[in-house]
């Protein structure tokens, strides 16, 4: 999955696919799930942890270096480029990219009862 996001007056492109999990930890030795899942009950609040807002950061540029390589070998590099912007617009836009990419895109082909032996 991929799309656009304003980011600081720029339009980014972010990408999430099935090895995203797996670039993350190799690139910041993180697990993206329990990231991920910290950082979205902090989506309707403005009040991210110095800790949270670096997770942010490691998530958003591992899915804009998925979309462009060619961008800075350092996160933080990276985010030098841009403006100031509100992480919070942002951040539900990453959230929402990084679900529609794990939503199950098929329904099983067997019932759940049948594989279960009820």
């Amino acid at each position: 999955m991929e799309r656009i996001i304003s980011v600081g007056g720029k339009d980014v492109g972010f990408k999430a696919t099935s090895s995203t999990t797996l670039r993350y930890r190799a690139k910041f030795n993180r697990d993206l799930f329990k990231d991920i899942q910290a950082l979205m009950p902090k989506m309707g609040e403005n009040d991210l942890s110095v800790a949270e807002l670096d997770c942010f950061l490691k998530i958003a540029y591992i899915m804009a270096w998925q979309f462009d390589n060619t961008i800075p070998e350092d996160p933080y590099d990276w985010l030098d480029q841009f403006e100031m912007f509100d992480i919070y617009k942002v951040l539900p836009e990453i959230i929402d990219l990084w679900g529609l990419n794990t939503q199950q895109l098929e329904k099983p082909k067997k019932k759940v009862e049948a594989q279960s032996g009820q």
